[in-house]
């Protein structure tokens, strides 16, 4: 059975989000400033029976948090998706990345092994400074499996901070096979 829910935070009449799906080759200092580019679709092909050519290959997750009062803390990632027998997108190792205000890349985290969540810990931080992370997600890895039903679906990223949903960090991506 399948459970989902939607949530958004209006403020002044608009809503305001926080977390997006990018292109390949977004960087923080470009999610920072909100010139990177927004990725609606990722295509595929088939070979026989299986997906191929899955294009782009890698795609990214952004999302910016402000960090608790104390901690240390988690930032968790979930994904699911809206078809029937569509696996996960898995991530790329290692490429669940913290950065600081400025974009430099914060060393003092560790990444756990996930089961479908992807988890990122951190210690030694400033309280209530705004902190930016990225998560590489490969969907080139779904080739060679069979398409799932229906065959254009649509996956959904959210982030929580220390297992509080953060409402505005929602972002989404189509799957679709190429026309």
């Amino acid at each position: 059975q399948k459970v989902s829910a939607t949530a958004s935070l209006t403020i002044n009449g608009g809503t305001v989000v926080t977390g997006h799906v990018a292109e390949t080759g977004t960087t923080c200092q470009q999610f920072k400033a909100g010139t990177w580019g927004y990725l609606d679709t990722v295509l595929y092909g088939f070979k026989g029976d299986k997906i191929s050519n899955v294009s782009p290959g890698v795609f990214f997750y952004y999302n910016k948090i402000t960090a608790p009062a104390s901690g240390p803390f988690v930032i968790t990632v979930g994904e699911s998706n809206n078809g029937t027998g569509w696996p996960m997108i898995p991530t790329q190792k290692d490429q669940f990345l913290l950065y600081d205000t400025n974009c430099a890349k914060v060393s003092n985290v560790s990444v756990p092994p996930s089961g479908g969540l992807t988890s990122l810990t951190v210690n030694g931080y400033t309280p209530g400074a705004t902190y930016y992370f990225s998560v590489k997600y490969s969907p080139n890895a779904l080739s060679g499996g069979t398409a799932g039903t229906p065959p254009a679906v649509t996956y959904w990223f959210q982030t929580w901070l220390n297992n509080l949903l953060q409402v505005t960090g929602g972002a989404s991506v189509n799957l679709a096979p190429k026309p």
